[in-house]
């Protein structure tokens, strides 16, 4: 993404989340869909570089960590829905989190990997 102003390292993307994913999130933590805890999640396919970056714009705006998770159709076991119907997502030392809100990022069949609705 390109530099919108010299001094904003988080460029574009600092822009995007700012008006398009977290208005989204504050609308659902106001209508009670937003669990109080839980991890933050980028879910992506490929483009791991591009990913990461609105996985920093987030984690710098919100001050958390976020959970960047690859997930590709050879590995479908990259997350999950519990038994509550809560989405989680596993991470490299096999620990799966719940996960607050997420961001999908997915270029291929975004349909195989995470429903549009749950």
């Amino acid at each position: 993404m390109p530099l919108l102003q010299d001094h904003d390292e988080l460029g574009a993307y600092r822009s995007l989340v700012e008006h398009t994913f977290l208005p989204f999130m504050n609308e659902q933590i106001k209508a009670g869909k937003v669990l109080k805890d839980g991890v933050l999640a980028v879910l992506y396919d490929k483009n791991e570089m591009e990913t990461s970056g609105y996985a920093a714009a987030i984690a710098e705006i919100l001050d958390e960590d976020v959970f960047l998770v690859e997930c590709i159709e050879e590995d479908e076991q990259c997350f999950r829905y519990d038994e509550n119907n809560v989405l989680q997502v596993k991470t490299e030392d096999g620990q799966w989190h719940k996960v607050r809100i997420a961001f999908r990022f997915i270029y291929e069949k975004p349909w195989r990997f995470v429903p549009l609705l749950r």
